[in-house]
């Protein structure tokens, strides 16, 4: 008898990209990211959250733009500074601050190399969606910055099912019961519906569902 159980893990894995998706629709929204490019300059100062990514000699470019991962691991950022005139801009110092999330006022500086790249990493104990803000400064004082989305999330449980038996023979007109055992992060779920569905054999289509008890 083939059956299978509805696998909880991909309706997680659903929801979080459904979230993901709408998450990051209201980012965009909310930020402008995709705006017209404007400019901060010294005669400006009353701008915290830029989305100008030229300034009078300077363009600087993040990316990824957008990232997810799990909460623990690392993630870095690479900003990438060149001149108006495409060439790249080494020894400019690139500020990096996170400036909304659960990151939020973790900063950091780095030097472009000779390709004018400056990577920055970092990572997040909590599950939300960071922002980070990359800047640097011309030598007339202009600046230019750029943004990058990280959405943090939390790592999906292991979960393991088992049916028994396996496989079985019975006279026509005779029960037959299987048992689903389930288990996450190796120990007994309780609580969770199992769908049984006979997928193929004279009782095609054939469903059922149960919970699982104390023993999975």
């Amino acid at each position: 008898m083939n059956q299978s159980a509805i696998n909880p893990k991909w309706q997680t894995l659903a929801g979080t990209a459904i979230a993901f998706i709408l998450g990051f629709a209201l980012v965009l929204f909310v930020l402008n990211i995709e705006a017209p490019k404007v400019s901060a300059s010294a005669n400006d100062p009353t701008t915290t959250l830029a989305l100008g990514n030229t300034s009078g000699s300077l363009v600087i470019d993040i990316a990824p733009r957008i990232g997810v991962n799990q909460v623990g691991d690392p993630h870095t950022v690479v900003a990438t500074v060149t001149t108006t005139g495409s060439q790249p801009a080494a020894n400019a110092t690139v500020n990096f601050e996170v400036v909304v999330g659960p990151s939020v006022g973790l900063t950091g500086s780095v030097t472009t190399n000779s390709s004018g790249e400056a990577p920055f990493t970092y990572s997040s104990s909590s599950t939300g969606i960071d922002i980070i803000q990359a800047c640097v400064t011309d030598e007339n004082s202009g600046q230019a910055c750029d943004l990058a989305v990280k959405w943090w999330v939390g790592s999906s449980p292991v979960r393991d099912i088992d049916l028994s038996p396996d496989r079985a023979s019975n006279l026509v007109g005779t029960s037959h019961t299987v048992t689903a055992s389930l288990s996450e992060e190796g120990s007994p779920l309780n609580g969770a519906l199992i769908a049984f569905e006979i997928l193929a054999g004279p009782n095609e289509g054939v469903t059922s569902s149960a919970t699982t008890d104390s023993s999975g």
